[in-house]
């Protein structure tokens, strides 16, 4: 994880890291954690680290923006292994974790891209027979079913590529 860390800041009394994830949803997929010396209420976590959030959708704006990164010969293996393509829509912000220590806040920044937007549409109208668009959480729960599974295949190199990229542009902000 230390190689794919692309934001590391230390705030009031703790630190927070955002990196590339291992097993990515989507192209770009990172995690904030937040570790803080004593447990402390949710909303004043969020708080601390909002500012940090911010930077991290300007960073994540910046280089998905331009819809070329796809095309980049560095990172079209991930944009494919992720069937990520198309025009970069928003950052979903997942407050979801397995394990999360008491002192700890950890955040999900999930990329979404038209790719996946089609995806979404295309899976709800088969499953409820009506045109209309709907099934984020049905995609994000598949997506996360295949990046478990035996038939994901990690791409180091790239992630850390990728997370290299990510810091230049925070840096800059």
């Amino acid at each position: 994880m230390k190689n794919r860390v692309w934001l590391n800041r230390k705030v009031k009394d703790g630190n927070c890291i955002i990196f590339i994830v291992d097993k990515p949803l989507t192209f770009g997929h990172s995690q904030l954690i937040y570790t803080v010396p004593k447990k402390m209420d949710e909303n004043a976590l969020f708080y601390d680290i909002s500012h940090l959030i911010t930077k991290a959708l300007y960073t994540m704006n910046v280089v998905f923006k331009n819809n070329e990164i796809h095309k980049n010969n560095d990172f079209f293996k991930l944009a494919y292994n992720t069937h990520c393509f198309g025009k970069y829509i928003k950052t979903l912000i997942l407050k979801a974790s397995a394990s999360e220590k008491e002192n700890e806040y950890k955040i999900h920044l999930v990329p979404y891209f038209q790719s996946n937007e089609e995806l979404c549409k295309k899976n709800f109208q088969q499953n409820f027979k009506i045109d209309s668009i709907g099934g984020l959480l049905n995609f994000m729960g598949n997506r996360e079913k295949y990046v478990d599974s035996k038939d994901f295949f990690f791409l180091e190199k790239e992630l850390i590529d990728l997370a290299q990229y990510f810091k230049s542009v925070v840096n800059k902000f």
